[in-house]
């Protein structure tokens, strides 16, 4: 077997972990993947209704509300219907990629313990968030490619600690010394696979866009001394440059990923809230269903209700969590 096969080997066990996909969960995400297709992209009725089944429970609505309140509050009016509201949030394709994130990080999160755990948040919640950010001003990245890109290779990290407990100590030591939250050469060397075979298994797992699996085929960073071949290289170069200086890259890439002075600004600025934690939904990526109780003051900020009223209007709408988001699965 050649060394390319066995980091491919040694990924598939990896992602193996994390079980079998529920066929409900991905039958919903190829519906709106489907419903992306039309024109204008719009979430089908039958898409909907099974949208709906999964925002029944708190365990999916709450961490998709902060969410909208992170990346769209303007577009948050009645939330007193909140789980309305929050898909009337997003396109489809942003939906698709959110909601294919949060099952993961629920999959993942079951399989650590709670210091790996701890230490996988450190970075997941401030990165992703600042990636979502950066799909959206820097419109060729998207949204998917930001957030699903750095998600997968974040959480793929977690999939590492089963290898070597030592080899698993002494790369988090390389991370943290770096400012990085991966590193290809050190992935391969302690545990034989990589963030570029971890990431593209990932996004194949949930159904996602084919062209992101193919992404990371290229890798997620780009060729000492070469320009970005990808979007996802282009966006790690932003992600790179603005955790170690606050500030847009200088390397050389394709102007397309490189916007104009007043969305670098933006960018700038969101990068400085994300680090200072100013905002209470930048880690709405790790909330969970025990949450939603402390949303509903900002809601109501949002839709200028009254908290109590959203809060109760909230309650009668919970039901049963519904598989695949259940906390207790």
């Amino acid at each position: 077997m050649s060394s390319e096969e066995q980091h491919w080997e040694v990924a598939k066990n990896a992602i193996a972990r994390l079980g079998s996909v529920p066929a409900s969960f991905s039958s919903l995400i190829r519906k709106m993947r489907s419903d992306m297709q039309a024109s204008p992209a719009v979430l089908s009725s039958v898409s909907i209704y099974e949208l709906n089944r999964l925002l029944r429970g708190p365990a999916l609505l709450t961490p998709l509300a902060y969410a909208a309140l992170e990346f769209h509050p303007e577009k948050l009016t009645d939330v007193k219907n909140l789980s309305k509201a929050v898909i009337g949030a997003f396109s489809v394709e942003e939906l698709c990629a959110l909601i294919g994130t949060l099952y993961l990080t629920r999959q993942v999160k079951k399989r650590c313990n709670p210091e790996e755990w701890t230490f996988i948040t450190e970075y997941l919640a401030p990165t992703t968030t600042l990636a979502g950010h950066l799909g959206l001003v820097i419109s060729p990245f998207g949204f998917e490619r930001s957030l699903c890109s750095v998600s997968f290779i974040i959480l793929g990290m977690a999939l590492f600690q089963g290898s070597s407990a030592k080899n698993y100590s002494l790369y988090r030591r390389d991370l943290k010394k770096t400012h990085r939250y991966f590193h290809i050469e050190n992935e391969l060397k302690y545990f034989d696979c990589s963030a570029r075979e971890i990431g593209s298994l990932m996004s194949q797992s949930v159904a996602l866009s084919s062209n992101l699996a193919s992404e990371f085929l290229l890798g997620p960073e780009a060729e000492p001394g070469k320009r970005p071949a990808s979007g996802i290289q282009a966006l790690n170069l932003w992600l790179s440059s603005l955790a170690k200086s606050g500030t847009a890259p200088q390397e050389a890439m394709d102007a397309k990923w490189y916007p104009t002075k007043d969305k670098v600004e933006l960018i700038e600025a969101l990068a400085r809230k994300v680090k200072d934690k100013r905002s209470p939904s930048e880690s709405w990526i790790l909330k969970e269903g025990s949450d939603l109780e402390s949303l509903t003051p900002l809601l109501a900020k949002i839709g200028g209700g009254n908290a109590m009223e959203i809060a109760e209007e909230i309650e009668g709408g919970v039901d049963e969590n519904v598989e695949p988001f259940d906390d207790n699965v």
